[in-house]
C-alpha cells in the first residue's frame, strides 16, 4: 500500500496541472457516482428472502418520484455547479494573460518546418522567421505599414454578359491541333 501510495506522490509531484485537474475532476466524479448509488436503493426484497429489483419496487410509496426529483436535482446541481466553477478558472487564467506586453499577432506556415510570426512588443511590430533550428529577426515593421490595405473595390459583372461570353465561346468551333 505504501509503495502504491510513494507512486502516487510522485505522479502527483511531477504532472502538470492539467492532468492534476483532470485526476480532480475524476476522483469527484467516482465519489459523486458512488454516493449517488448508496443513496438510490433500487432493490426490493422479494417473499422468498432474496433481493431483486422489480419494475414497481417503490411505485407505490408517496415520496418515490419526490425522492427522484431531488436526486434529479442534486445531479444537475453538481453539473451546473461544476460548469459555473470550470467558467470562472477559465476566466481567470484568461484575464491574467491579458496583462502580457508580447502578443502574436499573424502566422504564416511557410512549410511544415518554417514559419513568419509578426509579433507586437508594446507599440513595436517584429517580423520573425522561426525555423526548427532557430528564430531569427526578419525586420521591425511600422505600425501603420502592418495594417491590412482597405480592399479595393472589384468591378461587378452582370449574370448576362457573363452568359453571352459563355455562349459566344460555346458557339465557337474548338481548333484542330
Amino acid at each position: 500500500m505504501q509503495n502504491t501510495a510513494e507512486r502516487l506522490l510522485a505522479w502527483w509531484r511531477k504532472s502538470t496541472r492539467n492532468q492534476k485537474i483532470y485526476a480532480g475532476l475524476l476522483a469527484f466524479s467516482l465519489l459523486a457516482t458512488g454516493a449517488f448509488l448508496l443513496m438510490t436503493g433500487g432493490e426490493s426484497a422479494s417473499p422468498n428472502g432474496t433481493t431483486a429489483a422489480s419494475p414497481d419496487a417503490g411505485l407505490s410509496d408517496p415520496f418515490f418520484y419526490a425522492g427522484r426529483f431531488i436526486k434529479l436535482v442534486a445531479v444537475l446541481g453538481i453539473f451546473i455547479g461544476g460548469a459555473l466553477l470550470l467558467r470562472r478558472w477559465k476566466l481567470h487564467s484568461l484575464g491574467s494573460a491579458n496583462g502580457r506586453r508580447l502578443n502574436v499577432v499573424e502566422s504564416v506556415r511557410l512549410s511544415p518546418k518554417q514559419a513568419l510570426h509578426l509579433v507586437r512588443i508594446g507599440d513595436r511590430e517584429l517580423l520573425i522567421g522561426a525555423t526548427d533550428q532557430g528564430i531569427a529577426l526578419i525586420s521591425s515593421v511600422d505600425a501603420q505599414s502592418a495594417s491590412p490595405a482597405a480592399p479595393q473595390p472589384v468591378e461587378a459583372l452582370e449574370f448576362s454578359s457573363v452568359l453571352q461570353s459563355f455562349a459566344l465561346r460555346a458557339d465557337q468551333p474548338a481548333p484542330r491541333n
